[in-house]
């Protein structure tokens, strides 16, 4: 088994402070993100990890690849709040000895 680490830099021009619009949450309640990383072929789940994004945000995802041979990964950012704003970014690693 193979050990890889993934560095993504997410920046938002945007502010991000406010809370969220959700009037049926009964507390204050801040926009979260899931990121995730997962094969589709397999139906496996690499890496996962929650995130406030700020201004700009770093993440390492780490995770464990099998053996030699090229593998078709899927990155996810999933939003806990809002519906529509899912990203999905598609990457390849290939292993060799």
């Amino acid at each position: 088994m193979h050990f890889y680490s993934i560095y993504y830099l997410i920046t938002c021009k945007l502010l991000l402070c406010s809370p969220t619009i959700a009037p049926l949450f009964p507390l204050k309640r801040e926009e979260g993100w899931w990121i995730v990383i997962g094969e589709l072929k397999t139906n496996i789940l690499l890496a996962i990890k929650r995130l406030i994004i700020q201004e700009k945000t770093e993440i390492i995802l780490d995770f464990l690849a099998s053996s030699i041979g090229k593998y078709d990964y899927t990155l996810y950012l999933i939003s806990d709040c809002y519906m529509g704003c899912d990203h999905e970014y598609k990457f390849s690693i290939n292993i060799e000895q």
